[in-house]
């Protein structure tokens, strides 16, 4: 795996979908619920939990890219990253 990966996050009303992208190859992604009540830190442990499981270290991720329609949860998003 290269040690650059783009972490893409879809901030939706119902549910935020994480994708990591390895040049232009999709290698992993989930979907979680949407919930206002998260913080940065929590979204941070979510991602480190579900990208281990895969194999990779969040830690090669250099790139993150964010669509939102929920302005609440793009801040505690950006914060995270």
């Amino acid at each position: 795996m290269k040690s650059s990966l783009l972490l893409a996050i879809d901030i939706g009303n119902t549910h935020t979908v994480f994708g990591i992208y390895e040049s232009d190859r999709l290698i992993a992604d989930w979907r979680i619920t949407s919930s206002t009540a998260r913080t940065e830190d929590e979204c941070w442990l979510l991602l480190l939990l579900l990208s281990q499981s895969r194999g990779i270290d969040p830690l090669h991720i250099r790139h993150v890219g964010v669509s939102s329609v929920v302005p609440n949860l793009t801040d505690v998003y950006i914060l995270m990253s």
